[in-house]
């Protein structure tokens, strides 16, 4: 064998070279003399490519140095420290993870890098910015995070189109709820933003930092000059907020003087316009004041104005009558007087256009004067459509009845400072009317006082409201009059007031829309043996030590007619207790009296029991009896 193996290694070529050179010996083949190998690398000079190199033969590494180490007759193919080489299309310098080639030189169109995620687009690459598109620019694997071309949004609360500046969020796409402006400065108020109308609201509406400049709603002031509460047209301002000595109106024709402005009267021939209408001396008001003795008509051509006390009265018997649209304007503390001393009648027509009776002030305040007085020699006034208001000033009412029988018919008694209407053994007729704003009750009838009787019911179809006290205080014993048609709520105390009384006609106390409240003892007897029937949904309030006596000492009788909705007698106080009032007394004069559907509760101050019966037979159907401070039902024979 010409060849040796001397240390090293021999690789699978080179094993098998050697093995063949063994062979040809073995045979007989070779030279016969020794093989030469320079570089000891076991490879023989006729086998190895450079024998001068021992890292050069059969089965050596081929390695990226320009030899053929391995001595296949190629240079540095197949290298084993060849590098690996990635594609760039895109020639972005970042290449294909996926396109990859083994060589020792670059070639063109590849890179050392491995990173591109998309080698179709030079856009795309980790050194990329992320751009809002909807795609992963930078590879870092998540799309349009911290793009560098986010939009800033803003959050809108108020939903207005206007974003809060302090409420700022960077995104690609538009999130719920919010908008690309910054300028609200309320974004908790929709109705607040820079396109909003400015108001006089002491809010920065429009966000311009000023509160209500140049408010749209601002309102126009006028001079008050001479404190007349009428405005000069000629001297003005504008703002929210009214400034000292003007008004809103701009009504006055002369604001250098108290006396002239669209609420006074005319004052005929002295060449001044008072009423501001533009014309001197026109439509002058008649004055009046003194006794009316003769017939008289008022008419609706020109205003009256009531100077001093007006009697209508005299031997003649003399009416007074106010046709349908006149006004008629009292002076302070003045009134009219209708058969006080003398027999005297008025007829008021408002049947249309109404008539009214007012203050002659420009700024009326309730009993600035006196009133409307009809007195005991009246001769069957009528009051038609008349409004009436702003008296009281005589300490009793706007329309004070002293021993009359007058008609009220469509009458409207409002802001008197007592009340509207006061009776002293009065028995008016009322119907189709309102008594509203009154200081105290809106019909007030004495204890000798009640409703005319002739025509029943003589009271219907009226409305009392919005007054200071009671709704209306009459006689327990005309209580009847009342029908179901009249409305008694919306006053400071909703309750119809029955004064002490003696109930000794036939009547119905009929349910309505407030109780009837009973102030002083009612007795129910008489000569007529008078039948009080208390209708279904009837609500009946005693006061204090109370009581209600049935046929006591002379005939009598009480139906309780609850057969629906039942009947109440109760307590009237805020909180009721036990014993209250002192109870029912049905007694020894009874004529055959029946409670049905009843419930009586918090008696017994009379010391014996909240239902009393002494020598008496009523019916008890469906009743209830409770709370009594004593007994229930307590019987004497």
């Amino acid at each position: 064998m010409t060849g040796r193996i001397t240390g090293g290694r021999l690789s699978v070529a080179a094993a098998l070279a050697t093995a063949m050179a063994i062979g040809l010996q073995a045979c007989g083949g070779g030279t016969g003399g020794e093989a030469v190998d320079e570089d000891q690398d076991g490879f023989a000079a006729e086998e190895d490519c450079n024998d001068n190199d021992a890292t050069v033969h059969p089965g050596a590494d081929e390695l990226c140095n320009g030899v053929d180490d391995d001595c296949d007759g190629t240079e540095d193919e197949d290298a084993v420290d060849a590098a690996t080489w990635h594609a760039d299309e895109d020639s972005d310098g970042y290449g294909d993870p996926d396109a990859t080639r083994q060589a020792c030189e670059q070639s063109s169109g590849t890179v050392a890098d491995s990173t591109d995620c998309d080698d179709a687009d030079a856009d795309v690459h980790p050194g990329a910015d992320e751009l809002c598109n909807r795609a992963d620019d930078d590879c870092d694997g998540t799309e349009d995070e911290d793009a560098t071309d986010q939009a800033t949004w803003f959050v809108d609360g108020d939903t207005d189109g206007y974003g809060d500046p302090d409420a700022a969020r960077q995104a690609c796409e538009q999130p719920p709820g919010t908008v690309t402006d910054s300028t609200d400065c309320d974004d908790s108020e929709g109705e607040v933003h820079p396109a909003a109308d400015e108001r006089c609201n002491g809010l920065d509406d429009n966000c311009d930092a000023v509160t209500d400049s140049d408010a749209v709603d601002r309102s126009t002031w006028y001079l008050d000059g001479d404190s007349d509460e009428y405005g000069d047209p000629l001297v003005s301002q504008i703002g929210c907020e009214q400034p000292a000595g003007y008004l809103a109106d701009s009504t006055d024709c002369d604001d250098g003087a108290p006396d002239v402005n669209p609420g006074e009267v005319e004052i005929c021939d002295n060449s001044v316009d008072e009423d501001c209408d533009g014309t001197a001396d026109d439509g002058c008001a008649v004055r009046h004041c003194g006794d009316i003795t003769v017939d008289t008509v008022w008419d609706a051509s020109a205003p009256h104005v009531v100077t001093c006390d007006i009697l209508v009265e005299g031997t003649s018997g003399p009416t007074l009558t106010v046709e349908d649209g006149a006004l008629v304007m009292f002076e302070a503390g003045v009134r009219m007087i209708v058969g006080g001393w003398n027999t005297g009648t008025i007829v008021v027509e408002g049947t249309s256009a109404g008539v009214t009776f007012t203050s002659a002030s420009p700024t009326p305040t309730p009993g600035i004067w006196q009133g409307l007085q009809i007195g005991l020699f009246d001769q069957g006034s009528t009051l038609t459509g008349l409004t009436i208001e702003y008296g009281g000033g005589n300490g009793l009412g706007t329309l004070y009845l002293y021993n009359s029988q007058p008609v009220l018919d469509g009458v409207t008694v409002r802001h008197s400072s007592r009340d509207g209407v006061n009776g002293v053994t009065a028995f008016p007729l009322i119907r189709n009317s309102t008594f509203s704003d009154n200081a105290e009750d809106g019909i007030y009838l004495d204890a000798n006082s009640g409703l005319d009787r002739s025509a029943s019911p003589t009271f219907s179809g009226n409305v009392l409201t919005r007054n200071g006290e009671y709704a209306m205080s009459v006689p327990a014993d005309y209580a009847g009059e009342l029908d179901s048609s009249s409305t008694f709520t919306g006053n400071a105390t909703d309750r119809i007031r029955l004064l002490a009384d003696t109930v000794a006609t036939t009547q119905t106390w009929l349910g309505q829309d407030v109780p009837y409240f009973v102030d002083g003892d009612v007795l129910v007897e008489g000569v007529a043996a008078p039948v009080l029937t208390v209708g279904d949904g009837a609500t009946v309030l005693f006061g204090p030590t109370v009581r209600m006596i049935v046929a006591g000492w002379d005939d009598g009788s009480l139906i309780i007619d609850g057969a629906s909705t039942g009947v109440t007698f109760g307590s009237g106080a805020a909180v009721p207790a036990p014993g209250d009032w002192q109870g029912l007394q049905i007694g020894l004069f009874d004529q055959g009296s029946t409670l049905t559907g009843f419930t009586i509760e918090y008696g017994g101050g009379n010391g014996l029991g909240t239902l009393y019966l002494y020598n008496s037979q009523p019916v008890l159907d469906g009743v209830t009896v409770r709370h009594s401070s004593r007994d229930g039902v307590n019987g004497v024979t």
